[in-house]
């Protein structure tokens, strides 16, 4: 959930923009990116406790 400013997502060849107050679920398995629009952004992650997560290299 996007808190301040504005998140995006990359997911392949698409990029999901989330202002503040909105919610993306990216689906298990999937390889994104995100980052900032502009300086900084605030957001909130959260993960399933049975779901490993790792760094993946785009």
């Amino acid at each position: 959930m996007t808190i301040e400013c504005v998140l995006l997502i990359e997911l392949g060849t698409e990029t999901i923009e989330l202002i503040p107050g909105q919610l993306f679920t990216i689906p298990k398995n999937i390889a994104h990116l995100t980052r900032p629009k502009g300086g900084r952004s605030v957001h909130i992650t959260f993960e399933h406790g049975q779901i490993e997560t790792g760094y993946m290299s785009l």
